[in-house]
C-alpha cells in the first residue's frame, strides 16, 4: 500500500511541476472554422436546371466544333451524349413543360447538315475517308430518326419563325504567322492598281512573265 500511495503522490507531484512549468499557448479554435465558412460562401450552388442545361450547352457546343472540322466520327460520339443528356433532363423538362427550343433547335440544325454534307458527298464535292464517310451515313440514319421525336417541335418553332441555325463555317486552323502573312497580302492586293483585260493581254503579247498569285 506505501508503495502505491508513494508512486500516486509522485505522479501527482510530476503533473504539478509540469503544470508550473507549462508554456502560455494560446489555441486559436477559430481559424479552421473560418476559413472553411469562407470556401462554403465561395462555392456556388447550382440547382438542377442550371446543372442539367450547362451539360447540354457544352455537348452542342463541342458537336458544333466537330460539324465544323467534318470529324463525323466525333459528332456521332457527341450526338450519344447529347441524347443521354436529354434523358438525364427529362425530369426538368417536364417541369419546365417541355423540351427547351435550343434542344430542339439542335436536333433540326444537325439533321439538315448531315443531310447535306451526304449530298456533297455523293456529288463528289466533299472529300471524307471511308470511315469517316461510313459515320456520316449512319448519323443520317439516327438522326433523322431521333428528330421524328421533336417534328411536332420543330414545326412549331418553324411555324413562329424561331427555328433559326447558325452560321457552320469551317474550322481552319493555321498559325499565328501564316494569318498575318494572309492579311498582308490581301492588304496589298487592296492598294495596287486594278488591272484590265488589255493590260493582261499587253502583258501576254510582250512574252514578260511575272511573279504572279492566284487570288
Amino acid at each position: 500500500m506505501s508503495r502505491f500511495f508513494g508512486a500516486a503522490e509522485s505522479a501527482s507531484e510530476s503533473e504539478d511541476s509540469y503544470e508550473e512549468n507549462r508554456p502560455n499557448v494560446v489555441e486559436n479554435k477559430f481559424v479552421d472554422y473560418d476559413s472553411s465558412s469562407e470556401d462554403e460562401d465561395k462555392r456556388e450552388v447550382k440547382t438542377e436546371k442550371q446543372k442539367r442545361y450547362d451539360d447540354l450547352h457544352a455537348v452542342i457546343k463541342s458537336m458544333k466544333t466537330a460539324m465544323r472540322k467534318d470529324d463525323w466520327n466525333s459528332v456521332s460520339d457527341y450526338f450519344d451524349k447529347f441524347r443521354k443528356n436529354i434523358d438525364k433532363a427529362k425530369r426538368v423538362f417536364a417541369k419546365e413543360g417541355g423540351v427547351p427550343s435550343f434542344v430542339t433547335i439542335q436536333m433540326a440544325f444537325l439533321k439538315k447538315t448531315v443531310e447535306d454534307k451526304k449530298a456533297l458527298a455523293k456529288a463528289n464535292k466533299l472529300k471524307m475517308s471511308k470511315t469517316n464517310s461510313k459515320s456520316l451515313n449512319k448519323l443520317v440514319q439516327r438522326v433523322t430518326k431521333e428528330c421524328r421525336l421533336y417534328q411536332k417541335d420543330i414545326d412549331s418553332l418553324e411555324k413562329k419563325g424561331e427555328l433559326k441555325f447558325d452560321s457552320l463555317a469551317p474550322v481552319v486552323e493555321k498559325d499565328s504567322d501564316d494569318s498575318d502573312s494572309e492579311a498582308e497580302d490581301v492588304e496589298e492586293k487592296a492598294k495596287a492598281p486594278a488591272t484590265t483585260v488589255a493590260d493582261d493581254a499587253a502583258d501576254d503579247d510582250s512574252g514578260d512573265v511575272g511573279d504572279k498569285k492566284n487570288w
